[in-house]
């Protein structure tokens, strides 16, 4: 295994950076991710170290972006297709972003926005 890794074919920081960019563009959250690598074995100092340098690059707004994406694939908040409902399906919304890892805040804000501000957010958040 040694020579495996000396050689370059196992390199488990890469591996970690793949699956974490991977989890955010379906839009799972920083908890979650952060579950499920150190499940596989990752050691934490390297996800420490992957989330500096992602949150470095977005500023801070990868966790709101891969929120919306979730919103979005589970047609919550303003993503759900009977405006009418939205209302009553709050607290449920909420309930699914939370149970996804998301803290209140981020959920609230995204259940409660506008579709075109958070078309706008995930959009300035991808360039």
């Amino acid at each position: 295994m040694a020579s495996l890794v000396e050689r370059g074919f196992v390199d488990d920081a890469r591996y970690a950076r793949q699956r974490y960019a991977r989890a955010r563009r379906e839009g799972r959250s920083r908890a979650h991710i952060r579950a499920a690598l150190l499940a596989k074995g990752v050691d934490p100092e390297t996800l420490d170290a992957i989330e500096s340098e992602r949150a470095a690059e977005h500023e801070g707004g990868e966790e709101l972006v891969a929120a919306i994406r979730t919103a979005r694939r589970r047609r919550l908040g303003p993503f759900h297709p009977e405006a009418s409902e939205r209302a009553a399906l709050r607290e449920r919304h909420l309930g699914v972003l939370a149970r996804g890892g998301f803290s209140r805040e981020v959920a609230t804000r995204v259940v409660d926005a506008s579709l075109e501000m958070l078309e706008r957010a995930e959009g300035v958040e991808e360039r």
